[in-house]
């Protein structure tokens, strides 16, 4: 492992260099809802002027969105929401022009699960949101900035480009988030961010890149979950799902990765491991001067129970 780092350092450098798995780092929320909002965003979102007194709602998670043009006095407010029965498959979406006055209002309405339907639009298939919030970490501004102008030149029929706010994991930049299959990605770039967005990509190099499915729980059930994904193909997303921790000592943890298939619901159980514990690194600052760590996960068995 690489233990020196410049003073000049970019953290996705660092992570790229020691090879630093991005399994079960995806965020996890019932409902997304992505605000466009003016930039510059400051570094946590909910600082944004046109938040302030929105009050949290546990499950659910707030993305600052801006697409090419700058956003006016209208903004779009997309929901993209799970249903409750236990079971994922892919997101929901609801999603409105709001003008600003009323921002606030129709904001809380999504977070608290309010006046949400299910909308269709054949003319868009999906929405890929990448970071490049600058005021987190460099990595998301330069690396994720630079993917989202190649992108818009090259970007599929029926897909949607926004830039997004933190999704955590800068140290995997460019990161993705695309709905509403709800996958999130690392180390993004032109090739690999086209081919999961067409289901080219061969599947063990998109397994590589798979940080892990945000509507399907913490970090143990998306990494085992990712790993069943790698065994499967990309037909795997098409499937109902779930992730259930069975047993943890700490060191290893059992989880059920169930789905529903023609021949009714089977179970794949995993055995994850903790691996190595790595600095997170700090752009523009040796590795000794981390403060945090993160504990790598590894998927070292699959079983078919049924």
């Amino acid at each position: 492992m690489t233990t020196a780092t410049s003073a000049e350092s970019w953290c996705a450098t660092w992570s790229r260099d020691n090879d630093e798995s991005p399994a079960g780092t995806a965020v996890a929320a019932d409902r997304f809802v992505l605000v466009e909002l003016p930039l510059p965003w400051p570094a946590e979102i909910d600082q944004h002027d046109l938040l302030s007194g929105i009050a949290p709602v546990p499950g659910t998670r707030i993305q600052a969105i801006t697409g090419a043009q700058a956003c006016g006095y209208e903004h779009t407010v997309i929901c993209y929401w799970r249903n409750d029965d236990g079971w994922f498959s892919t997101y929901s979406r609801c999603e409105r022009r709001v003008a600003r006055p009323r921002l606030a209002e129709v904001i809380g309405q999504m977070l608290r699960g309010e006046g949400l339907a299910a909308e269709t639009d054949d003319r868009i298939e999906r929405d890929l949101l990448l970071c490049t919030h600058g005021t987190r970490d460099r990595c998301c501004a330069k690396l994720g900035g630079a993917l989202f102008k190649d992108l818009t030149e090259h970007l599929p029929s029926g897909t949607r480009l926004w830039r997004t706010s933190h999704t955590g994991g800068h140290r995997f930049a460019p990161t993705g988030l695309s709905f509403p299959d709800g996958l999130m990605w690392a180390g993004l770039d032109l090739e690999v961010a086209l081919g999961v967005l067409d289901r080219s990509l061969p599947i063990e190099r998109a397994a590589r890149h798979l940080r892990g499915c945000a509507g399907l729980g913490g970090a143990l059930q998306q990494a085992a979950e990712a790993a069943v994904f790698a065994r499967s193909g990309w037909s795997w997303t098409e499937h109902q799902r779930r992730a259930t921790v069975v047993d943890d000592d700490g060191a290893l943890a059992t989880v059920d990765v169930s789905f529903r298939g023609d021949g009714g619901e089977s179970v794949v159980r995993a055995a994850v491991e903790r691996g190595r514990t790595l600095p997170v690194a700090v752009c523009g600052a040796p590795i000794s001067a981390a403060k945090k760590t993160t504990t790598e996960l590894r998927v070292v068995e699959l079983n078919d129970l049924r």
